[in-house]
Order: structure tokens, then sequence, then C-alpha cells
């Protein structure tokens, strides 16, 4: 997801689906001022994050099932902080599938990859395919 106006449009779109709203397609997504993509596992991981090197951090650094919703305040202060040090902030958000992310116990190639599978399930829910 090289896009980051396209990873906020989808990601408030699934949100909107857990939440339940039957319109999910209007997404006001301009303003990036106020809500921004926190990628949880940075670009330049650093030694906060253990094992994932840079090939890895650069091979799912902008997976969508990496990326979440959060207040541009928030995610400047958690920066490229280690995930527990970023779980507090995440857990504290009012979108669910951000929630959802912090309830992890780690966050690396298996976690993205899960919740990945996670918000392409929802996906399919958000856009139905309709055969005529």
């Amino acid at each position: 997801m090289s896009k980051n106006s396209l990873a906020r449009y989808y990601l408030r779109a699934l949100e909107l689906q857990v939440a339940g709203d039957p319109e999910p397609e209007f997404i006001p997504n301009e303003d990036s001022t106020v809500i921004n993509l926190e990628h949880i596992l940075p670009e330049n991981p650093g030694p906060r994050w253990g094992q994932i090197d840079r090939e890895t951090a650069a091979a799912f650094y902008q997976r969508i099932g990496n990326m979440a919703l959060l207040q541009v305040t928030r995610n400047t202060q958690i920066g490229n902080r280690s995930f527990p040090e970023k779980q507090a902030v995440l857990k504290a958000s009012s979108y669910k599938l951000t929630q959802e992310a912090a309830s992890e116990l780690s966050w690396g190639v298996k976690e993205i990859t899960e919740r990945q599978r996670r918000l392409a399930k929802i996906a399919v829910k958000t856009w139905p395919l309709t055969i005529r």
C-alpha cells in the first residue's frame, strides 16, 4: 500500500464495516492533519525491534496489515518505538481495528500476515461483489 490516502480510505471503510455503518463508502479522506497512518512496524525498526532486520521491515512496512488509523499527535508521540511501547497508545484509540492490533503479544511478520487476512475477510463484506 504505497499511497497513504488509499490506505486511510481502506482502513476507514473497514472500520465503518466493523462498526456496522451502512454507508462505508462515504469517508472524508482529504485531511490527514487529524488522522493518519501508523505503520506499527516502522520502515527503519532499529534495535528496539529485536530480530526484525531492514530487509524484512522493507517487505512488510507498507502492507495494510501493518497499518492502523491513529490521531496525528499520538502517532507522532510513538514514532519508531517498540511494539510494547506503542501498545497503550494503539489500545486507547477509538478505532476498533487499531485497538485490535494492540491486543497482540508481539508484532512481526506473523502478526502482520494474520491481520492482513482478517482485514481481507472484512473487505469482502465492505465491498461485496454482486453478480447479476
